[in-house]
């Protein structure tokens, strides 16, 4: 994938945020959501600074990543061992992020 594809992507994925914080107007959700889009950003600079080439199924794993932590945050105030299947959950899907 090329870097002006690369960097449509995370615009149209920075738009999306903007709508759907417009619609939420929540302080919490608008907190995870921008760290959402500050991950999608590092994420985009380090495979620019380094030269990484990732390809599109790296960016979508990455977004299946930040995304899912964006939904089912709420449930460290819900679910106490939540923090405890997150510890199990994310090293797999960075692992299929590195080595897939």
């Amino acid at each position: 994938m090329e870097y002006k594809n690369k960097r449509r992507l995370i615009i149209g994925i920075a738009l999306l945020l903007l709508i759907v914080l417009y619609i939420f107007k929540n302080t919490s959700f608008l907190i995870r959501a921008v760290s959402v889009f500050v991950g999608l950003w590092v994420f985009y600079f380090v495979d620019y600074a380094f030269k990484l080439k990732f390809g599109f199924r790296h960016y979508f794993y990455f977004l299946i990543i930040l995304v899912a932590g964006l939904l089912l945050s709420p449930f460290y105030y819900i679910f106490e061992s939540y923090d405890k299947v997150l510890h199990f959950v994310m090293p797999v899907l960075g692992s299929i992020l590195i080595f897939f």
